[in-house]
């Protein structure tokens, strides 16, 4: 059985979401594992989780260099009626899930996404880092 943890700084109008992988990328693995690992944090955290974000359609970024992935990544990200529901419901702060930073192009459009559409906070967290 899991723990529940609370760091202190989850409120009962916090909700978590991910950034979904593009569906080639679903397609070439069987799995989101953003999602998955979105699914068993919200779980630890006792937190409601939802999709915020349809899957992005844009070019995979392994191999683009900076502005080439904020480029690539900006208004690539729309946003789900579960989403809008959620903010509706009173859900202001929000999780969002990555997988790995590189730059901080795909966390700060999927922030400012989140902020727009009315969160007051976001609160990021990834996987892994690249150097």
């Amino acid at each position: 059985m899991s723990k529940i943890i609370n760091p202190g700084w989850i409120s009962p109008s916090t909700f978590l979401t991910y950034i979904p992988s593009t569906k080639d990328a679903v397609l070439r693995r069987g799995f989101d594992h953003a999602k998955l690992t979105a699914e068993e944090l919200a779980s630890l955290l006792n937190v409601k989780l939802i999709c915020a974000f349809a899957p992005p359609s844009n070019e995979d970024q392994r191999n683009l260099g900076r502005n080439q992935r904020l480029l690539n990544i900006s208004n690539k990200f729309m946003v789900t009626k579960d989403l809008k529901t959620t903010l509706e419901s009173g859900f202001r702060s929000a999780i969002l899930i990555d997988d790995v930073f590189t730059t901080g192009a795909t966390l700060y459009s999927a922030s400012q996404v989140l902020k727009d559409a009315g969160a007051s906070h976001v609160f990021c967290a990834n996987f892994s880092r690249t150097f």
